[in-house]
């Protein structure tokens, strides 16, 4: 599956910018603020040059011929498929139910493929969308579990990868508000060493990495985009395209009238995630919206749940 994923990605996208300009710290900002996948891709790069892949997969597409196209492949598919198995994982501690595990776990690849693959909008791969996605798999499974110090380790450096971790902020915090436990106060606590690392993540890579330089103020950081996504809905053309963009609405609105009790973080952090996205990331592309996948997911299965269109079984 995620070898799959991973070759419809190379085979219908287009790499946004040189990999050559990226992984020498030249690229323009905000772009090269995400430089976790740099070395990385330097490494991958340089082995199947060596290991000529052209000669090693004689049958290779022309679309994985490159040593770079092969290293985004390589990166996609693993990240696709640890960001599965950590889903996974964090459906059966939420339901323990085989059923209920595989609908939620089929829902996420569902919208995984609508987001990137299925969306004509979207037709261009970037190195660190998903490394993202599995990052923010890895750390909502640390916070579901309770595991706070390789939670903390964790988020540290996914952020260096992509500023979109603070969601797992919004996440922890509505799971405070939500939860009457004894480890309240701890919850607290991590959350604002969480917000803390943010910060400062954040703040030496402005400080730090250069790149090419921006148009927008403070390299892109706070360049907004409000206007232009409202705009995006009035456009008849760009309605299959805006397709999961609607995923939050339809989770509120089922919040709403349902009045969903029961892990109420799931559905929150969904709806005000994007909310907090929507102005500053593109909604045609959808792949900044990324990192809410897993919580769509989630909610949604919770949704069918509620409604009783799922018969959870009994796990072994």
């Amino acid at each position: 599956m995620a070898c799959n994923f991973a070759l419809n990605l190379a085979r219908d996208g287009q790499y946004l910018f040189p990999i050559e300009s990226y992984t020498h710290l030249d690229l323009k900002l905000p772009y090269q603020y995400r430089i976790l996948m740099v070395p990385i891709f330097r490494i991958l790069i340089s082995f199947f040059e060596i290991a000529n892949v052209q000669k090693v997969f004689a049958h290779v597409p022309a679309y994985l011929a490159t040593s770079q196209a092969f290293s985004y492949f390589t990166v996609n598919s693993f990240s696709f498929f640890v960001a599965m198995q950590a889903f996974r994982r964090i459906a059966f501690h939420i339901f323990q139910s085989t059923a209920l595990t595989a609908c939620g776990v089929f829902l996420f690849i569902v919208i995984t493929y609508l987001a990137f693959v299925l969306n004509p909008n979207l037709n261009f791969i970037l190195p660190y969308d998903l490394p993202s996605l599995a990052f923010v798999q890895l750390s909502t499974l640390c916070i579901v579990r309770g595991w706070w110090k390789t939670l903390i380790g964790l988020f540290a450096i996914a952020t260096v990868n992509r500023e979109t971790t603070f969601l797992l902020i919004i996440f922890l915090m509505f799971g405070w508000w939500f939860h009457q436990r004894r480890e309240r106060n701890s919850v607290l606590i991590v959350a604002a060493a969480l917000g803390a690392i943010w910060l400062a993540v954040k703040l030496t890579l402005f400080l730090t990495v250069t790149g090419s330089g921006s148009d927008a103020p403070l390299g892109g950081m706070f360049a907004l985009k409000l206007t232009s996504n409202l705009a995006e809905f009035v456009r008849p053309w760009q309605w299959p395209a805006l397709l999961p963009n609607f995923l939050p609405l339809g989770i509120l609105a089922a919040l709403l009238s349902m009045r969903l009790k029961s892990h109420r973080e799931w559905h929150m952090t969904a709806v005000v995630g994007y909310a907090v996205l929507f102005p500053v990331a593109q909604v045609a592309e959808f792949r900044a919206f990324g990192d809410l996948i897993g919580f769509f997911a989630m909610s949604l299965t919770l949704i069918l749940r509620e409604r009783n269109l799922i018969v959870p079984c009994e796990s072994k």
